[in-house]
């Protein structure tokens, strides 16, 4: 793969080749590792903030907040249009050049 101007590009790989032969750095391997063992002890601090009648509201409501993404995932972002003009929403690639006119598809709107 060769890039507008000419030149290789940073992930011309010979085929059958991978581009991380060693895999991850060990280092982020025990970050994430020491983090994960961690994970108790962090719940039961979100718990005390949360529970702590000193606490300011704010810090309440983040940690209430982050218990709940933790056990239910973080919420569903709707979208939505102004009234009767239809929401466009337009993917292209970053680097893509070449423009073309947006596709509409059709769909119902869930209120």
């Amino acid at each position: 793969m060769t890039s507008r101007w000419g030149g290789k590009t940073a992930t011309s790989f010979k085929p059958g080749c991978t581009g991380n032969p060693g895999g991850r750095p060990k280092a982020i391997v025990e970050v994430v590792a020491l983090a994960k063992a961690q994970t108790a002890a962090s719940i039961a601090a979100l718990v005390r903030i949360r529970d702590m009648e000193a606490a300011p509201a704010a810090a309440v409501v983040a940690a209430a907040s982050a218990l709940l993404d933790r056990a239910w995932g973080r919420p569903t972002q709707m979208l939505a249009g102004d009234g009767d003009v239809p929401l466009i929403i337009d993917f292209r690639w970053a680097d893509s050049t070449t423009l073309s006119p947006p596709r509409m598809i059709e769909a119902d709107v869930v209120e």
